[in-house]
């Protein structure tokens, strides 16, 4: 993570440029504030962040890097955020790990019995199990995905937001957990 941590505003930056262009937002400004956020706390019990505001600016600084004029090609929309122009983009080399990691959690947490309490254990077992398969069927590009250290983090952050324990209507949360984790993919 210490090298990571060196790449890590700037492929959020990226991140967040390519998900505030796909959103239907007047406000392209704050959908990129928005993005950026949201992929810090997917992140947050892999890297530390400091404050909102620190970070804000890192973000910012980086997305300045990759494009100096990024705040009109965000305001034009979708076909206005070009980053083939950028000097390194890196959020598929950095990130993608973490992203798939926390994917497949999300998955196995989605398509288990939701009235079932998890066994950490057991759900660290068949992540591991299901990464390795997934990683020979090419549906993992990240060998660094299949970790049971990763798999740990996605299970705090699926305990962070409330995903853990069986109650009523669990299973859609599951699911749109896992939606959002496959739509972060999708921009990799």
């Amino acid at each position: 993570n210490t090298i990571v941590h060196h790449f890590l505003s700037s492929s959020i930056a990226e991140l967040a440029l390519l998900g505030a262009a796909e959103r239907p937002s007047v406000d392209h400004a704050a959908a990129f504030e928005s993005e950026a956020l949201a992929i810090r706390d997917l992140l947050k019990f892999d890297f530390f962040f400091g404050d909102r505001e620190q970070f804000m600016a890192a973000v910012e600084s980086e997305a300045s890097t990759l494009a100096l004029d990024w705040r009109e090609r965000l305001a034009a929309g979708p076909t206005g955020v070009l980053l083939e122009t950028a000097p390194m983009l890196c959020s598929d080399m950095y990130l993608r790990s973490f992203f798939e990691a926390y994917a497949v959690v999300a998955g196995v947490m989605a398509s288990d019995d939701a009235s079932r309490p998890f066994e950490e254990r057991a759900l660290l077992d068949q992540c591991m199990g299901l990464g390795q398969q997934y990683l020979l069927q090419g549906r993992l590009r990240s060998p660094e995905a299949v970790s049971r250290h990763l798999f740990r983090a996605g299970i705090e952050l699926a305990r962070n937001r409330g995903l853990w324990s069986p109650v009523e209507g669990i299973d859609g949360h599951r699911r749109e957990f896992a939606a959002n984790l496959q739509a972060v993919l999708r921009r990799l």
